[in-house]
């Protein structure tokens, strides 16, 4: 069963609420322009330990919007894939996020057209004919937090 974001939200500060020193649930933010601005496009959040898929046209999301993310709270190990695709095929435009070191204050991936690592992320952008404003499907997978 999903729920939209605003019920999951207040489940999961209900929870974070019970059980704060156990755990800090990841944030990913999508943003209709390039580096974090403009219109949030969709806030995902997913508890340690969990694997979801995300699809954008179900989820409160706005569809083929997404340019830019803000990733809050998510431990290393962390993975993001991105995809043009609905379906979440590889046959056409996605981007792999893995998270190398403990994101706490925010990290912002400002374009998903772009293969890149520095201290914190390796970003793979698998190209075909274009990622920006096409974003249909996410996954996101987030190790136990020890």
């Amino acid at each position: 069963m999903k729920l939209n974001n605003k019920i999951t939200t207040v489940i999961l500060m209900s929870v974070i609420s019970a059980h704060a020193s156990a755990f800090i649930v990841p944030e990913f933010e999508f943003y209709e322009g390039s580096q974090g601005q403009q219109d949030t496009v969709c806030n995902l959040s997913v508890l340690p330990g969990n694997k979801e898929d995300f699809y954008f046209k179900k989820n409160d999301c706005t569809n083929d919007e997404a340019r830019s993310l803000i990733i809050r709270d998510a431990p290393a190990g962390t993975i993001i894939k991105i995809y043009d695709d609905p379906k979440m095929s590889s046959n056409d435009d996605y981007l792999t996020i893995n998270v190398i070191q403990d994101i706490i204050e925010g990290k912002v991936i400002g374009t998903f057209e772009e293969s890149f690592s520095d201290e914190s992320v390796e970003v793979i952008y698998h190209e075909d004919n274009g990622l920006n404003g096409k974003v249909s499907a996410v996954r996101i997978t987030v190790p136990n937090i020890d």
